[in-house]
């Protein structure tokens, strides 16, 4: 179940305008260009032609967000034929185009998508249909391209400045002596004390969950409410689901909308109070940097020279005032002499520790875990300059929580007043990218001549093309070790079910259709070996990928830096599906399905490392048992075993915890079924609880137990934990306060 922290969530919005647009393009220009050809046709119709032609010819009559037609008066359509399962269009623009106030015919990003759904549209409710590959030209004589071609492009990333922390290394400058770092561990909500080893580390999963709050004449939710969910939240919360069991399997995580649902924001800038250093650091002249505007000390960040055995730390000590689970961030700059960077976390459990390989990523917030703080507690992060490495750490800045939006924009003429994670992606990156850092190219989240929402179909792929390093010998190299996925579900007449995988045919990646075939494959074995468990049998569309044009995974967003698709889990608009879709055991067999197809696709590619492992499931009936005299014992059973639920065990890890919320003191163990841990003292709570482990990583852990030590003799009193019943009809529901059109209107959370 999502949201533990309550059950009930009034949000205050501003109106429906602009609703339910998305990837797929403005669905009132979708209406308008269904009215053409309302027949639904399977793969293969050669009324194909005719379906083509008129809503071709509709295009011409219905204008776009860019304030034109979205197809030039004249188009003609020059061919139609089924590759397959695949309907080819070949389109001629009239070579004399007409213009709009002296400007060339033209397409925002989101006019692409929405007419490119537009002539997929007579055919998608076949299961089987597999898309459109649709080809343009400007007069008979041009030759043909995508309609990419006729969408401006956002302006190409500025190549980072000389590496000045190397110029500078002989700066150092030794720092006062601080105590040294507690040595015990500690656990975030999900993952365990210490980040696993597993079969994605190494590997930097960027994950986008689409949509969210937009700035239109009011703010927005992209998508509709239907069915009790709505898409926008869907997608969020899928995504926070998503990064634990990828963390769990050894990446490094870059989500790009926030996770957590924590809107409380406490971030500290390298010079800011509460941040203190240990040995010998440089201040960085890097034009590239974080900068809250608390501190304008003139220096970027600073840093420290790596080193085999630790001798300089930076420590990030933030006032926590609200006891709650927060996600952690750090935040480095990347350059060609990073290394291996350890982030130390310090919560209620003690301190878990973190690396981030800062050669591959960097350039913004890079997640380090959920974790729990206590309101006054001891809490901190350190960056420590040990590292296997030759080069430099980096103390820039750490972020606690994902805050409140504070971009205004005109059309509404103010902020949202949503959590940033509430928001779309667009949001996120002008805050982090724009107003609270400095040296970043303003076309991560604003393209010339666009308007948000059209913005915000790139801006995932921008941003994680800015926080990734591109390996010297280019972006063939290691490609294994580094991958985009963006959370989506799916709408169409109300009819169509299941899952599907985007391919876009404006510039696809080298490996795309590899990875979203590999990927889709996945989660549908996955799901259907599970089906019995849900409340409605899970639907394997026979087309396991659909083509069409997509910003968010072309290579004019992403330089083909690394590879990536769109994963449609379901259709929000069927009953069946969207019941699916809000049943939390459902996004969570989602969320570890769509890391099964990663590690699937990561390990064919050529050089890779990856192997082919994927993290147990999570230990069965868990017990715990007073033993007397300090003793207990915590047993429990094997996990399942098989291809949805993971590889077997080898070992596992018994978590403990004081507070029942932040877990720390790992007892690391092999292949057995239970342990007897003991020193409780008299009168003590002491929580447990156990997670699996093997080559692939660390399972989810299990539920939380506590014993209770008396005073005198054994424990005489059985508690039994029969809850196991996480069904969407006890979801929290999150209601709608305003405007009048969302007034009483609720989603499932």
């Amino acid at each position: 179940m999502l949201l533990p922290r309550f059950v009930l969530l009034v949000l205050l919005v501003a109106g429906l305008t602009g609703l339910a647009r998305g990837h797929e393009g403005d669905p009132h220009a979708q209406r308008l260009l269904a009215a053409a050809y309302a027949e639904r046709l399977p793969v293969g119709d050669p009324r194909a032609v005719e379906a083509i032609r008129a809503v071709a010819v509709r295009a011409a009559n219905v204008r776009g967000e860019a304030g034109q037609p979205l197809l030039p008066a004249g188009t003609s359509v020059e061919d139609v034929r089924w590759r397959d399962a695949l309907l080819e269009i070949h389109l001629t623009l009239p070579a004399d185009q007409p213009t709009t106030a002296g400007t060339r015919w033209r397409l925002s990003p989101l006019d692409m998508e929405t007419l490119s759904r537009a002539l997929a549209a007579p055919f998608l409710d076949d299961p089987a249909f597999s898309g459109v590959r649709t080809r343009v030209r400007s007069g008979p004589d041009q030759p043909y391209g995508s309609l990419e071609q006729f969408v401006p492009r956002s302006p190409p990333p500025r190549p980072d400045g000389p590496n000045v922390d190397q110029e500078n290394a002989a700066a150092l400058r030794p720092q006062p002596p601080q105590p040294p770092a507690d040595p015990t561990f500690g656990g975030p909500t999900a993952q365990g004390a210490r980040q696993p080893l597993g079969a994605l580390t190494g590997v930097t999963v960027f994950v986008s969950a689409g949509h969210g709050w937009t700035a239109n004449a009011s703010w927005v939710l992209q998508r509709p409410l239907l069915f009790s969910m709505n898409e926008d939240y869907g997608n969020l919360d899928v995504l926070n689901y998503f990064v634990h069991f990828a963390f769990n399997a050894g990446a490094t995580v870059v989500p790009l909308r926030p996770t957590g649902w924590q809107p409380i924001e406490i971030v500290l800038d390298n010079d800011d109070p509460g941040v203190s250093y240990t040995g010998a650091w440089g201040d960085s002249a890097n034009p590239k940097y974080y900068e809250n505007g608390v501190t304008l000390s003139g220096v970027s960040y600073r840093f420290a020279t790596a080193a085999v055995t630790e001798s300089a730390t930076a420590r990030f000590t933030p006032t926590i005032a609200v006891t709650d689970f927060y996600p952690v961030y750090g935040y480095a700059v990347t350059s060609t002499n990073r290394v291996r960077q350890t982030y130390r976390i310090r919560h209620s459990g003690g301190t878990s520790a973190v690396t981030v390989d800062h050669r591959l990523a960097g350039n913004g917030w890079v997640w380090l875990g959920d974790y729990f703080f206590a309101a006054g507690g001891e809490a901190w992060v350190e960056v420590t300059n040990a590292s296997p490495d030759v080069g430099v750490v980096i103390a820039d800045a750490v972020r606690w929580g994902g805050g409140t939006g504070d971009i205004e924009r005109p059309g509404p003429g103010a902020i949202s007043g949503y959590p940033r994670d509430e928001e779309a992606q667009r949001y996120w990156a002008e805050s982090e990218f724009g107003n609270n850092a400095v040296g970043y190219d303003s076309g991560i989240w604003d393209v010339p001549g666009s308007s948000d929402l059209s913005d915000n179909v790139g801006a995932g792929a921008r941003m994680a093309r800015e926080m990734n390093l591109e390996p010297a010998g280019g972006v063939l190299v290691d490609r294994w070790k580094r991958i985009h996925l963006e959370f989506h579900s799916n709408a169409s007449t109300g009819t169509a079910r299941g899952q599907i995988c985007l391919i876009t045919d404006t510039g696809p990646t080298t490996n795309q259709v590899q990875y979203a075939t590999t990927l889709s494959n996945e989660v549908d074995a996955d799901l259907t070996l599970l089906s019995g468990e849900f409340e409605h049998a899970w639907f394997d569309r026979s087309a396991p990928t659909f083509t069409s044009s997509y910003g968010a995974i072309s290579t004019s967003n992403n330089s083909n830096e690394f590879d990536a698709t769109i994963v449609e889990l379901a259709f929000h608009d069927n009953q069946q599906d969207a019941e699916l879709l809000r049943d939390p055991r459902v996004r969570r067999a989602m969320a570890r399905a769509c890391v099964h197809g990663i590690i699937r696709f990561l390990n064919s590619l050529p050089g890779s490392q990856v192997p082919l492992a994927f993290p147990p499931d999570t230990p069965r009936d868990v017990r715990v048992e007073d033993l007397g005299n300090g003793d207990v014992r915590v047993a429990w059973q094997t996990p399942l075993v098989d291809g949805a639920r993971g590889d077997a065990a080898t070992g596992y890890v018994v978590y403990q915890s004081s507070n029942g919320y932040g877990f720390g003191a790992p007892v690391v163990l092999g292949n057995v079924s239970s342990t007897v841990i003991s020193g409780l003292a008299p009168g003590e709570t002491r929580y447990f609880r156990v997670a699996a482990t093997n080559v692939g990583g660390e399972s989810m852990p299990s539920e939380v137990l506590a014993v209770r030590r008396p005073s005198s003799g054994t424990a005489n009193v059985l508690i039994v934990n029969g809850f196991d019943r996480l069904r969407r009809q006890i979801n929290p529901i999150q209601t709608f306060a305003q405007p009048p059109a969302y007034a009483g209107q609720s989603i499932e959370r």
